[in-house]
């Protein structure tokens, strides 16, 4: 026997069958499910049937308007036993079917009783209407009316939500731009840029799904190139950019055309061979090949492209479609590329004070370093300069975990490397040739073309490299070498050239153009560093050979001076000799012509006449008294010139002495002149002497300042002589009179003394040799070319000055100013 559960569920699927069968057009089925005394109730008159064959026929005429057109929704459904029928009411909503759309069309409710009949339910009696009435007589549902009804209806609707439809998406347009715009503003550095292209794609995307790529191209005509920046459709968050040159093609052309006319917005389309060419170019020939191949697959797939772009005053942003794009679209992407624009031009603002603050930040790297440079004064002050180098390399924001320096002598064929830590610590110091492995010979090869070398190593490259160098005895200590316990992973080795060598940049991935060109900068200023400390080097050797050099100098001076002096005294030889023989000659004859006397005397003491004899030699003895007296004066004036002599042939003392001035250039001058008179051509000479009373005593090296005095005294003679005979081979000799005049003369603080002769002058083309060592005009072995050169420094050594006033055919004048001291 059927529990009660289950002739429920039996009386539902009946129930929910009628409706199926109803719904879908199915007439027998729901016939086959009325009972044989079927009655109902509808909307109107013309639905009430109180026999089955009245509502079958009913039913078969107006199930057309129903048959796939109506749908039940939202259905609520009660269920009622009432003895052994059941009664169940249902609301719900009734959806019709106009055009194309389901549209609501009115409640509808609905009461079935059902009785078991024969072991089957059946339906026997259904009421059904509209709380709205909406059927006209004869009708089941009208769809015709509702549709006339509604149409004005749905047209406000439909019009209503256009323009909200509009609104939304003008709302979502504005809400996209905004939010690119807030990106901008919020930018802070140029590295941003690539969060504002990726908005700007996603935004675009969000908006238009029909846009199968997003690229923004940014042109640099002065480079005769551009930057193409696209988006990853496969990842929404990777954006690619890459740098390339114009390109020679019709699709190229046209784009610059338009951006170099401005022109707002612009379309092409790609097809056939033209869009194979193009993109064989540009997906093969230029760094875009390093995209994803799945990202070139999908921009190469379709037949054809439509490109819809928007132009800036910076470049380009446009999408690629598969179908041509409405006019409204178009717009928006405008919009866009105005937003674009703005956005790009905030980035150059950021991107020139960031270059302003890099340039001033680079500026005063630089001048740190020149101002420590410039403060070298030997060359072991070239390791405070190679620390400050990494210093700021830190500062200007270089990354780096090693560095060094690679000094390449080319004449030796030989690198010396430098190897530290960024805290300066050394990491080894290497000797290598030129051909030691392939990293010098391409450094030594880069730093010829003056070019940068990079090399990229892993950790095995890194590895190999110290094993060579602890095989060539460069490294003694592997860990020391790394700066860790293990080799790096990863090493990209940067060389940038300076004049002497290369400058080594390690880190752990390549440096960018930027961060090269800072590397490039400080690379200069230890070039400078390197030439300081080079010159430095030299300067020490050569301070080293110059001190040498001097004292050979100094000593061969001295030996000359003494040469000098005794080339001068060899000169006065003769005079000297001549004037000792004079005094000598008065002792001879006087000591002879005394001892005759005395002997006289004696003789005359022995005579008888004692008293005559006696007168006669007391008057001898007078005489005897005054020869004595003449041999006695002699004998002075001898030792006088012998002093004089010894005096003029010692070396100077090398200290000032207090010295009677005016007699110590007298005696020098008389000294001169005897030996001119004594020389082999002798001539008469008249000299004055016009000296200043005042003078007195006062420090000078006298022997030296004595030696001076003798040289312009011998110029003197030498030019008078000159003179003397130039007149006397033109026999106009008669009216000539050589003389010299000494002078000297002292003022509160300095001293003059000037030697002025009326000979035959300077020539005007040697006035200003004649000073130079070794320089003279006397021929064959008559000079050595030392006396002014050397009388100038006697000088220059008691702080004075010479002067020379001369006239070729009148006269020298040789002035010497001495500064008086307290």
């Amino acid at each position: 026997m059927k529990t009660q559960q289950h002739m429920d569920l039996e009386s539902m699927e009946v129930y929910h069958s009628f409706w199926d069968h109803y719904l879908n057009g199915d007439v027998e089925e729901v016939i086959s499910l009325l009972g044989h005394n079927y009655t109902q109730v509808g909307s109107t008159e013309a639905e009430d049937f109180f026999r089955k064959k009245d509502a079958v026929r009913f039913l078969q005429d107006t199930i057309d308007q129903v048959a796939g057109k109506v749908e039940m929704r939202n259905r609520s459904i009660r269920y009622q036993h009432l003895d052994h029928f059941v009664l169940i009411h249902e609301r719900c909503d009734i959806y019709v079917l106009r055009e194309s759309d389901w549209g609501f069309y009115a409640k509808f409710r609905a009461s079935t009783l059902m009785e078991q009949q024969n072991q089957e339910w059946k339906i026997i009696h259904r009421h059904s209407s509209f709380p709205v009435s909406k059927t006209r007589e004869g009708q089941s549902i009208s769809i015709e009316k509702t549709t006339l009804e509604n149409q004005q209806l749905r047209n406000l609707v439909n019009q209503r939500t256009a323009e909200l439809e509009q609104k939304n998406r003008e709302l979502e347009i504005e809400a996209a731009l905004d939010r690119i715009r807030t990106k901008a503003v919020t930018m802070k550095q140029s590295s941003d840029m690539n969060r504002i292209f990726s908005k700007i794609f996603e935004e675009l995307r969000s908006l238009n799904r029909e846009f199968i790529q997003s690229c923004i191209l940014i042109f640099i005509p002065e480079e005769k190139s551009f930057t193409w920046w696209t988006a990853n459709p496969e990842a929404a968050d990777e954006i690619f950019h890459f740098r390339i040159p114009f390109l020679d093609h019709p699709a190229f052309h046209a784009f610059m055309k338009a951006w170099m006319e401005r022109k707002s917005r612009f379309y092409y389309q790609l097809s056939g061979e033209l869009k194979k060419s193009w993109e064989n170019l540009l997906f093969y020939k230029t760094d875009l090949r390093r995209l994803p191949i799945a990202m070139k697959r999908n921009m190469m797939a379709p037949d054809q492209v439509h490109l819809y772009e928007s132009f800036s005053e910076f470049g380009v942003l446009f999408v690629t479609c598969n179908e041509p794009l409405s006019e409204e679209k178009f717009s928006v992407l405008e919009r866009f590329g105005a937003v674009f624009e703005q956005a790009y031009t905030r980035f150059k603002d950021i991107q020139q004070a960031e270059t302003r603050e890099k340039e001033a930040t680079r500026q005063s790297s630089l001048d740190r370093l020149r101002a420590e440079i410039a403060s070298m004064r030997n060359s072991t002050d070239l390791n405070r300069i190679t620390p400050l180098i990494w210093r700021e390399l830190r500062i200007l924001g270089v990354p780096f975990f090693r560095c060094g320096v690679f000094i390449i002598n080319e004449k030796d064929k030989k690198i010396q490397v430098y190897l530290s830590s960024p805290e300066g610590h050394s990491l080894g110091v290497l000797n290598l040739v030129f051909n030691s492995n392939q990293l010098t010979t391409k450094a030594v090869d880069f730093w010829k073309k003056n070019k940068i070398y990079r090399q990229h190593w892993n950790k095995v490259d890194f590895t190999n490299w110290l094993a060579s160098m602890i095989e060539l005895g460069q490294v003694q200590n592997p860990e020391t070498y790394q700066g860790a316990a293990s080799p790096p992973e990863s090493l990209d080795l940067h060389f940038v050239p300076f004049s002497q060598g290369m400058l080594y940049i390690g880190n752990s991935a390549p440096l960018s153009e930027s961060e090269l060109e800072l590397v490039k900068s400080l690379a200069e200023s230890f070039s400078i560093a390197y030439a300081r400390y080079q010159d430095f080097e030299q300067l020490e050797e050569a301070k080293t050979k110059v001190e040498k050099t001097l004292s050979d100098l100094k000593a061969a001076q001295n030996q000359l001076i003494q040469s000098e002096k005794m080339a001068s005294l060899g000169q006065l030889t003769a005079g000297i000799a001549h004037e000792i023989k004079n005094p000598l000659n008065f002792v001879k004859n006087f000591s002879e012509l005394s001892l005759e006397l005395v002997n006289e005397a004696a003789a005359l003491l022995e005579k008888e006449n004692k008293i005559e004899s006696i007168k006669l030699a007391f008057e001898i003895l007078r005489d005897v008294r005054t020869n004595l007296s003449k041999v006695n004066e002699h004998s002075k004036r001898a030792d006088e010139i012998i002093n004089s002599m010894l005096q003029h042939s010692r070396s100077g003392s090398g200290k000032r002495i207090l010295t009677d001035f005016n007699h110590l250039i007298k005696e020098a001058a008389l000294l001169s002149y005897h030996g001119m008179k004594a020389g082999k051509k002798p001539f008469p000479v008249e000299i004055d002497f016009e000296l200043d009373n005042q003078i007195g005593e006062i420090p000078v090296f006298a022997e030296e300042l004595s030696m001076a005095t003798i040289n312009l005294c011998n110029n003197a003679w030498d030019a008078m002589r000159e003179k003397l005979i130039a007149l006397s081979l033109q026999s106009k000799n008669k009216t000539y009179s050589p003389k010299l005049l000494i002078k000297t003369r002292k003022d509160p603080r300095s001293l003059l003394f000037s030697i002025q002769d009326n000979g035959s002058g300077i020539p005007e083309d040697i006035k200003d040799k004649i000073l130079q060592p070794f320089f003279t005009t006397k021929k064959g072995t008559e000079g050595t070319g030392l006396g002014l050169s050397i009388t100038n420094d006697i000088v220059k050594a008691h702080g004075g000055e010479l002067k020379i006033k001369s006239e070729e055919g009148v006269g020298t004048e040789f002035t010497i100013l001495l500064p008086l001291k307290s």
